[in-house]
């Protein structure tokens, strides 16, 4: 039998994990239910489940394959996890409380550990439309949830109303931004089949953008200020890809159009979530203001080697005389803060995998993967407002798993 090393086409085309494993579906269904969980709050004994399920089956396949540290998916991994797990080891000697820190570590390289066990089905074309679906049907469910309660009350005062919820209200945002925005992305990048009636081609994409555009609509009674400009970003992202699939004129028309219909539905959203007046102040963001500028002070007191994983919470109360004991609210500042110097590098290598991915396999990658690398912009926008803790790992972990040309029949 003779096999090959696949460029992205006949990977895109193979769906295969491994040719020893052969269960793609049982995986990749395993997966996007744990990922599914990441943005809507189940049960706590359904997430655990699932964590087991697949970090089980993982392990399995780990096992049989006995390949896993020849992918280019595990050196682009453990390139961003090593640096970080480096970084929370050396902050054990600065840590005030050695042995925290040393617990938060460890669970932080198990975790790492786990999810590189993922690899295999996160490699896989299969597990990765199974992630998109599982992203869009989140984003329906919190989209019907906020709708819900809408029709209940007439109104969202303010985002207190999702507490709770299981989600922080950033977090929820985020999923809906996210959301809206892959669907924009599928309603322009999807290419319109040969048997497929034009008629239906055109009504599923007018389908797709109604979608998109309620998406944006539910996102707006979160509150979430970072949210928004999250879709804000990945509306001109799909700008971006309108203006090189179809020309300037086609690009000037679908901004005028969003923006007719931004300014039509403006008092709509007032109506339903009328603290955004408010929420808009400008003194409403001295508190992200003094949030960083606390993180700023202790990276520089800690410029190179980090406080250790989470220890933010425990030192904050004592920065700047400040009653804000809030957490930094930036994923890449509070990396370096915790991390040290070699949890910005890592940060700074998974920026630099992914443009390299980007530059060199969006022209020729899947529809689904297109979708995900143009995603993964707006998500890096939103780790600059909000630490997302494992949510950002597992989207590294996919990221990873794009790079993955493995052997197939």
């Amino acid at each position: 039998m003779d096999t090959k090393v696949n460029t992205i086409e006949n990977v895109a085309a193979s769906d295969k994990l491994h040719p020893i494993t052969g269960q793609r579906w049982l995986s990749a269904a395993l997966v996007g239910l744990y990922f599914l969980n990441l943005w809507t709050p189940p049960h706590i004994w359904v997430q655990n489940l699932t964590w087991y399920l697949v970090l089980g089956y993982g392990l399995v396949v780990y096992i049989v394959q006995g390949e896993a540290f020849s992918y280019p998916a595990s050196r682009v991994f453990w390139g961003v996890a090593g640096l970080m797990a480096l970084g929370a080891g050396l902050s054990l000697f600065r840590g005030a409380n050695p042995d925290r820190v040393l617990w938060n570590t460890t669970g932080m390289v198990v975790h790492f550990i786990s999810l590189f066990l993922f690899l295999p089905a996160l490699s896989a074309p299969l597990t990765r439309r199974i992630l998109l679906l599982a992203l869009i049907l989140a984003g329906h469910l919190w989209m019907f949830a906020i709708q819900r309660q809408l029709v209940v009350s007439g109104e969202i005062t303010s985002h207190i109303f999702f507490r709770g919820k299981g989600n922080d209200k950033n977090v929820i945002a985020l999923c809906l931004a996210l959301a809206a925005t892959s669907m924009m992305a599928l309603t322009v990048l999807w290419v319109r089949p040969e048997r497929l009636p034009a008629w239906v081609y055109t009504l599923g994409r007018l389908i797709m953008a109604l979608i998109a555009g309620y998406f944006a609509y539910s996102l707006l009674p979160t509150y979430s200020r970072s949210g928004l400009l999250v879709l804000v970003v990945g509306y001109w992202m799909v700008i971006g890809l309108i203006w090189r699939r179809y020309g300037l004129l086609r690009t000037l028309q679908v901004v005028v159009i969003t923006g007719l219909l931004i300014g039509f539905l403006a008092n709509r959203v007032l109506h339903h979530a009328p603290g955004w007046a408010g929420y808009l102040e400008v003194s409403q963001f001295q508190t992200r203001i003094s949030l960083i500028q606390k993180t700023l002070s202790v990276i520089r007191d800690n410029p190179l080697i980090g406080i250790g994983p989470d220890e933010t919470r425990e030192v904050y109360p004592f920065y700047r005389e400040t009653q804000l004991v809030g957490l930094p609210h930036n994923a890449f500042l509070k990396g370096w803060a915790e991390f040290g110097i070699l949890g910005l590098a890592g940060y700074g290598v998974w920026i630099v995998a992914y443009i390299r991915l980007l530059g060199r396999r969006f022209s020729v990658a899947t529809l689904v993967d297109r979708i995900w690398l143009v995603v993964m912009i707006p998500y890096f926008f939103m780790m600059m407002f909000l630490d997302l803790g494992g949510n950002s790992w597992f989207m590294l972990a996919l990221l990873a798993g794009m790079y993955d040309e493995q052997k197939v029949d």
